[in-house]
């Protein structure tokens, strides 16, 4: 067999593990983010009847839900590096699992807290160690590819979390059981799918070269960089809108606009499908730019925000607003973690952690906002000032980023 022969087989064995390992991953995605982050939004109005639960209360959930994320992320994105970043993908799958058991067997409202705490555990765990296993096991032409696959993920996890909503109307308990069942297949399935370190590096040769993990001047500049700023400020607004649609729309339009069963679940199965195409940004990041993505993209998120605000009523204007948030509010994600990964070039598991952790730290005040404003101003008025948000941070996008090293 002739060398290019080899190359080639070689590489279609790359290409048949990559589609097995995005597909386990988005997966893993699915269940970590769309499922274990975001279902508590679905469900507020089944825990505010059920447990008698205020809006302080709520708020307070979904910070500490927000807060064990951000604590997860800084873990994960040391011990990525360091350790073993599949044997974090698959202690990712258990917490998110048993936080979403809990839920289901909860009798009151501090139990609910506790299971919603732990699945937003299993998200932090989970997404710096997923970017470290993109790094360590796939070649640097689908990494791009699957970034944008695995940033995405979170949709598939929407619809089914509707549609599972849909089918089990007056049990949402039973929901949750459901899609802890499920949680635990998909962590069976990537624990049999995603190689070791040692095993890619003994098998196909070393992906990329280990980074040091002293963190050094080098680390501590960029950390101070105008750049770094940027994208902290960046990430920060887009994890307030992100935050406050999904964890306050559905109680806003049940509030304001009267919305009811069924509509509240194809609500949110209308945010997941539109939010399916956003699993292949990753060739439109590398023709537009990060720029590029995050101009069309954050600003079409505020107005989303502030449509439900305007016409929490218009049921035209409600699907309209899910469908634009669902494609819109996802490959924001994308284009950021390009961004975080080209100033943290050599650490993937930090530049992953950087990015997460100014996220997470955006989402856990969203909701301390949410419920200190809308007291004064009204839901409504906090929706609409959101747009407003998204308009002002579109100077700081960077110029001329298009691809990860």
């Amino acid at each position: 067999m002739t060398t290019s022969n080899l190359q080639s087989s070689f590489e279609r064995e790359e290409d048949r593990f990559a589609g097995r390992f995005i597909s386990a991953s988005v997966g893993m995605t699915s269940v970590t983010y769309g499922i274990g982050r975001y279902a508590f939004g679905l469900f507020i109005p089944e825990v505010r009847h059920n447990f008698g639960a205020a809006t302080a209360d709520l708020g307070i959930i979904a910070s500490f839900s927000s807060f064990g994320y951000l604590l997860a992320c800084l873990l994960s994105s040391y011990l990525a590096g360091r350790a073993e970043p599949r044997s974090c993908v698959i202690v990712a799958g258990i917490v998110t699992t048993l936080g979403l058991a809990i839920v289901g067997i909860a009798a009151n409202v501090l139990q609910v807290a506790i299971g919603v705490v732990l699945a937003g555990i299993g998200a932090g765990i989970y997404g710096p160690a997923s970017i470290e296993c993109i790094y360590v096991s796939l070649p640097s032409r689908r990494r791009i590819q699957a970034l944008s696959a695995v940033n995405a993920g979170a949709t598939p996890g929407l619809i089914i979390t509707g549609l599972i909503a849909f089918a089990l109307p007056s049990q949402w308990q039973l929901v949750w059981l459901v899609m802890a069942s499920l949680a635990a297949l998909v962590t069976l399935w990537n624990s049999k799918v995603i190689k070791s370190r040692i095993l890619v590096e003994r098998t196909l040769g070393p992906r990329i070269a280990r980074a040091e993990h002293a963190y050094g001047p080098s680390t501590l500049s960029r950390v101070l960089s105008l750049d770094f700023a940027a994208l902290c400020s960046t990430i920060c607004v887009y994890g307030l809108l992100y935050k406050a649609y999904l964890t306050f729309a559905v109680d806003l339009l049940v509030s304001f606009g009267g919305l009811r069963f069924p509509y509240d679940r194809l609500f949110w199965v209308t945010l997941g499908v539109a939010g399916v195409p956003t699993i292949f940004v990753g060739p439109l990041i590398s023709r537009f730019g990060v720029r590029g993505i995050l101009t069309m993209t954050i600003p079409v998120c505020g107005l989303s925000c502030a449509m439900l605000g305007l016409a929490p009523n218009s049921g035209p204007v409600v699907i309209l607003s899910a469908a634009l948030f669902g494609v819109s509010s996802i490959a924001p994600g994308s284009a950021l973690l390009v961004w975080s990964l080209r100033i943290f070039c050599d650490r993937p598991a930090t530049a992953s952690g950087a990015a997460m952790f100014c996220f997470a730290a955006a989402i856990i005040v969203t909701p301390l906002i949410y419920a200190m404003l809308v007291p004064w101003m009204t839901a409504r008025a906090f929706f609409i000032g959101l747009l407003v948000l998204s308009l002002i941070v579109v100077p700081l996008f960077p110029q001329n980023l298009f691809d990860v090293q």
